[in-house]
């Protein structure tokens, strides 16, 4: 370990809140000395108060609610669609995406989860990721953690099945909510998100029908406990909802889903 601070700007430490009072200040080689509004580079504040460093996220940093809040207020696609849409409700239809295809517990946990690192470094288009430098370590790690809070194995959250199911949802989002304008988008999609696998979908022409339905349209995706509607009527209820579906997938009790929201 490096030299450690205490924060300086009167954030609680982890005696009075569970938050990372002390800070490791040479982390990665970053800079971790306080600037002068007392603010602590990787280190940031949720909803529920606590304060975590993106750089060590251990698993008892991750509070789902605080997830859930962080998710349903982050847009895909840098929030350029036609209306709100957000990672909240990307997640919640890739756990009913999976269901179509698997009743595995481990992979259905793994469609719901493979997104939660966004909570807290926002859902950042992928040609943008294509020019920054070190953020799929800083991802790794946090992904990390999160399977160790939900215990399940953060491979599982690139497995060619959390993949497939992802780039389906990708197809879906972006015909419904996008231009398609950019030049190959159309080609790109084609030939990432495995359209012609219908093994996703209730039957063989459930794709083709919903693509061509009116905007508006929404219809149910997903098998059993998992089964939604798509997209959601009201996209503010997202961060609900993923709570609602971790639920069923247990990673928190009716009990502690009846406490949050």
């Amino acid at each position: 370990m490096g030299k450690t601070v205490q924060h300086s700007n009167g954030a609680p430490t982890r005696a009075d809140k569970d938050t990372p009072g002390r800070i490791d200040t040479e982390t990665s080689g970053v800079d971790r000395r306080p600037d002068a509004a007392g603010a602590v580079a990787g280190v940031i504040e949720l909803k529920s108060g606590a304060w975590v460093d993106i750089l060590n996220l251990s698993p008892e940093d991750i509070i789902i609610s605080d997830v859930a809040h962080g998710l349903g207020n982050t847009g895909r696609f840098s929030g350029q669609t036609s209306r709100f849409y957000s990672v909240a409700e990307h997640s919640v239809l890739c756990a009913a995406l999976m269901s179509n295809s698997t009743d595995d517990p481990d992979l259905l946990k793994a469609a719901l989860l493979h997104d939660f690192h966004e909570a807290y470094l926002g859902d950042i288009p992928t040609p943008i990721k294509k020019i920054m430098t070190g953020l799929d370590e800083i991802a790794e790690r946090m992904d990390q953690a999160v399977g160790e809070r939900f215990g399940i194995d953060h491979a599982l959250f690139s497995s060619p099945e959390v993949k497939r199911v992802d780039h389906m949802a990708l197809s879906l989002e972006a015909h419904r909510f996008m231009s398609l304008n950019t030049p190959g988008f159309r080609e790109t999609l084609a030939s990432t998100s495995d359209m012609a696998d219908q093994s996703l979908f209730p039957n063989p022409a459930w794709a083709e029908e919903f693509l061509l339905r009116q905007p508006e349209a929404s219809t149910t995706i997903g098998r059993g406990a998992l089964s939604s509607r798509w997209p959601f009527a009201d996209p503010y209820s997202a961060s609900a909802s993923l709570l609602d579906v971790a639920a069923k997938l247990e990673l928190l009790t009716a009990e502690q889903r009846l406490a949050l929201y």
